[in-house]
């Protein structure tokens, strides 16, 4: 007899999303991808 796996819940997906939104935004990691990228930027091409 085969079992049925429990539907995936809506909920499930959303708190995995609202973590990682929430984990990115506490860690500025749009800020610090943007800086690293000026840098990186400025230094290949000075000035």
């Amino acid at each position: 007899m085969a079992t049925r796996r429990p539907p995936h819940s809506f909920s499930l997906y959303w708190g995995s999303i609202k973590g990682s939104v929430t984990h990115i935004s506490e860690n500025n990691l749009a800020l610090v991808s943007a800086g690293i990228a000026f840098f990186v930027m400025l230094s290949l091409f000075p000035a």
